[in-house]
């Protein structure tokens, strides 16, 4: 297992993650830009870690439980 440190506050995270799903739940056609900055954030520094895998198991805390990782 390996662990990966985001360089970001709870409070923005919490934020930034807040404004997406308020994208999400307008049919904000426009929520690709924050799907993308999350995804950058959050799952892009294991990618080549998930390459050829077909099961991902993500174990949210805090605000993750807030994000539809879908």
């Amino acid at each position: 297992m390996n662990v990966y440190t985001i360089s970001i506050r709870r409070s923005d995270l919490a934020e930034r993650i807040e404004e997406f799903r308020r994208q999400l739940a307008r049919r904000d056609l426009r929520f690709s830009d924050a799907a993308t900055m999350l995804y950058d954030l959050l799952v892009r520094p294991a990618r080549a870690q998930l390459e050829n895998k077909h099961n991902l198991v993500i174990v949210p805390d805090g605000a993750l439980w807030q994000l539809p990782f879908q």
